[in-house]
């Protein structure tokens, strides 16, 4: 409203001062007798009028183009929120295109039969280690199953199906231990997690062939999963502080429960 008044204000002055000039205009047109200082007065007025007028013609073509340019811009942005937002649109459909083909391959690899299901729910403290799929056993899907990710890594298992969904547990949840194999070496050795979080290997035997580097896959021991699915790499080799010569190997999960959205079930291995 305020905006409104000054616009007014400022119209109406210049209003004012367009008869002004166009009476003086007509004024020295019809040639009255002017004295030679009036006449002169009125000339320089004349002259700062168009002057006026001229300055405030260029400042109205700028408030234009300002504006233009102005929504050009916001056109810009809104186009390209746009695209962001089908970007966004595209984003699972790629990420599924992608899993379906990594599936295909392995499938022709290993022999192995998929579903493909999407994670809809983990649990956000992590403690439990547990996640719900948007499928179950009217899916075919059963407990046991195996889950692995879009490039063959151990995800977990199948703890629990219902009707229409099942409860999975993370392959790498405390308190779970896994047999795995260098696939260097063929060194054997167990897959445990400690107090403070991290992955390490034991039971392994003296002199072990175990370098920093060396990738670990599920052994064919294992009850619980299949033989050959990739868990982690090791990460680092420590000397115990506590026991002369005995090493620490720690491992680091190839897998990061943060970071995808849906598994592959295994639907052909039930131990």
């Amino acid at each position: 409203m305020k905006k409104q008044n000054t616009l007014f204000t400022i119209l109406s002055v210049l209003g004012i001062i367009v008869v002004i000039f166009l009476l003086m205009k007509i004024y020295l047109n019809y040639q009255f007798v002017i004295s030679g200082s009036t006449l002169s007065f009125l000339q320089i007025f004349s002259s700062n009028i168009n002057s006026s007028l001229q300055s405030l013609g260029f400042w109205f073509r700028d408030l234009w183009h300002f504006n233009s340019i102005r929504n050009q811009n916001f056109q810009l942005v809104a186009e390209k929120l746009e695209l962001i937002n089908q970007i966004h649109q595209l984003l699972p459909l790629k990420e599924e295109n992608e899993t379906l083909r990594n599936a295909l391959k392995m499938q022709q690899e290993k022999s192995w039969r998929f579903t493909m299901a999407k994670i809809i729910f983990i649990d956000p403290t992590s403690l439990s280690g547990y996640f719900w799929l948007d499928k179950g056993a009217g899916d075919g899907l059963k407990e046991g199953m195996n889950l692995i990710d879009k490039n063959g890594i151990l995800v977990g298992k199948l703890v629990k199906c219902l009707e229409n969904y099942c409860q999975g547990e993370f392959a790498l949840s405390s308190g779970i231990k896994i047999g795995v194999k260098d696939l260097r070496s063929n060194v054997l050795a167990i897959l445990d997690k400690d107090n403070q979080g991290n992955f390490r290997l034991k039971l392994l035997p003296p002199l072990a062939d175990i370098k920093d580097g060396d990738v670990l896959v599920t052994s064919v021991e294992n009850s619980d999963f299949i033989g050959g699915l990739l868990v982690g790499q090791l990460k680092e080799i420590k000397s115990s502080p506590n026991v002369e010569l005995e090493k620490r190997f720690i491992v680091k999960p190839f897998l990061n429960q943060k970071q995808f959205s849906e598994v592959l079930v295994i639907t052909d291995f039930i131990p």
